[in-house]
């Protein structure tokens, strides 16, 4: 007699993304097959410092900084 294959079990999520891949959502995406850009390699904040670069944050806190010093100076004493 042939044992019966165990079920497998499936998250609620993994079996999200493999009907996705089945219906093909993820065929044709940007860059598919091209290695990852990873400039942070081993920095465990490369995830904050990623999103800085990419959100152009940094030219925003530039500038907050900028004016936080005029207005320290320009402060009577």
């Amino acid at each position: 007699m042939p044992e019966e294959p165990v079920p497998r079990y499936e998250s609620f999520q993994d079996r999200l993304v493999r009907e996705a891949i089945e219906r093909g959502e993820f065929d044709g995406l940007e860059g598919a097959g091209k290695p990852l850009r990873m400039r942070h390699v081993g920095d465990p904040d490369w995830w904050i410092k990623d999103k800085i670069e990419r959100e152009r944050i940094a030219d925003d806190l530039r500038e907050l900084e900028q004016q936080r010093a005029r207005r320290r100076m320009q402060r009577p004493r």
